[in-house]
């Protein structure tokens, strides 16, 4: 850390010839990189983008949460905890609870091959990691629940889903 941090407009400037932006918080100690944009040049894409799933997305909405509530320090959450939240979000007709569950490990086990969530000396128990209070920042975090309110609401007046 000291080491990127001393040399810190060098490192900019050798991700800048590879179309990457450094982004770095001194506060947590994380440093990752993200591609470069430009609303005027179509610049190449240097790094692959991790698509989510519905259910990446509300497992990410539900750690960057819990990274906040905590404000500071290290962050651990059970598989158990995971669990529950993401079972909320199952359809109302959905019955196949093996598949749903298939759905939820693809999820964790992306996280973790991410490096989003690390695991721990106990089983089923993991540290999320801080960059993804960064990674999924205040805009995004809006226009994700903009889009899912939206979702929300064309399902409820499709009259598809039972609102209880």
């Amino acid at each position: 850390w000291p080491v990127l941090v001393a040399g810190e407009d060098l490192v900019r400037e050798r991700l800048g010839d590879l179309f990457l932006d450094l982004v770095l918080d001194q506060e947590t100690g994380v440093a990752f990189v993200r591609p470069m944009t430009d609303a005027e040049v179509d610049l190449p894409r240097t790094i692959r983008s991790m698509p989510l799933t519905f259910i990446d997305t509300v497992l990410a909405l539900f750690l960057r949460e819990r990274l906040l509530r905590a404000s500071g320090g290290r962050v651990f959450v059970g598989r158990d905890e995971i669990d529950e939240h993401c079972d909320a979000f199952r359809a109302v007709d959905d019955t196949n609870h093996s598949l749903f569950a298939k759905r939820v490990n693809a999820s964790v086990s992306k996280f973790r091959d991410a490096s989003i969530l690390r695991g721990t000396s106990e089983e089923d128990r993991f540290e999320i990691s801080p960059v993804l209070g960064l990674v999924f920042d205040a805009d995004a975090v809006r226009v994700i629940t903009t889009e899912l309110q939206r979702l929300a609401g064309e399902v409820e007046a499709s009259g598809t889903e039972d609102p209880s």
